[in-house]
């Protein structure tokens, strides 16, 4: 519902309480990740930051463990590398097939700049799903880590499928449809559904691709 007392209000103090309790929660994941990262890359900072688009199409820097090399593309969108595989690091596939990257997110939502769950934000070298995103009102909504692009096929899923399912969220948005979004979020992380990386075959992406 737009403008509901549950976006406005309630959605906030939830994002809070489990922002502070997965913060707790993941400390070990987060400092050995840290240590792990800094160690195979040295010379550079752990956490990637990038800016993205946030409510309302407004940038604000989001935070990810360092899942590639330096010399890969800065402000370009994953899918529209034509190999991302030669930047990604040795560490960094795996971070990102368990989304342990996106841990540092917990971060961006204790700032309020994102919550646990709402259309994912994208760099604005995406153009094509942020013009369509915003005509279906999914810019009136904080970004989110997870959303309904993410349990319906996340990189699988074409640019317009994308903004309907986020507009989507938008237009029924409400307490029991995040519950449901985060806990459907889990098997989908564990099983790896969907995580595809650009210039991946499809005999490559098999591997790791649940039945």
């Amino acid at each position: 519902m737009k403008g509901s007392f549950y976006q406005k209000y309630t959605k906030r103090i939830i994002d809070l309480l489990m922002g502070i309790f997965l913060l707790v929660l993941t400390s070990p994941v987060l400092l050995i990740t840290w240590i792990v990262v800094k160690i195979e890359e040295p010379e550079n900072p752990a956490i990637f930051k990038q800016i993205r688009c946030g409510i309302h199409r407004q940038p604000f820097e989001m935070y990810k463990f360092r899942s590639m090399h330096s010399s890969a593309p800065k402000n370009k969108a994953t899918r529209h590398f034509d190999d991302s595989h030669k930047y990604i690091s040795r560490l960094g596939h795996f971070i990102r097939l368990t989304s342990i990257d996106e841990l540092p997110q917990i971060f961006n939502i204790l700032k309020g700049e994102m919550s646990f769950v709402g259309p994912r934000p994208v760099i604005y070298d995406e153009m094509d799903l942020i013009e369509a995103r915003d005509k279906v009102g999914a810019y009136n909504v904080l970004p989110g880590i997870t959303g309904y692009a993410q349990i319906n096929g996340r990189d699988e899923v074409e640019v317009e499928r994308k903004a309907e399912l986020d507009g989507y969220y938008y237009r029924k948005i409400n307490l029991f449809g995040d519950i449901k979004l985060f806990l459907l979020t889990v098997p989908v992380v564990l099983l790896r559904r969907g995580h595809k990386e650009n210039g991946e075959t499809d005999e490559q992406y098999s591997q790791y691709r649940q039945p």
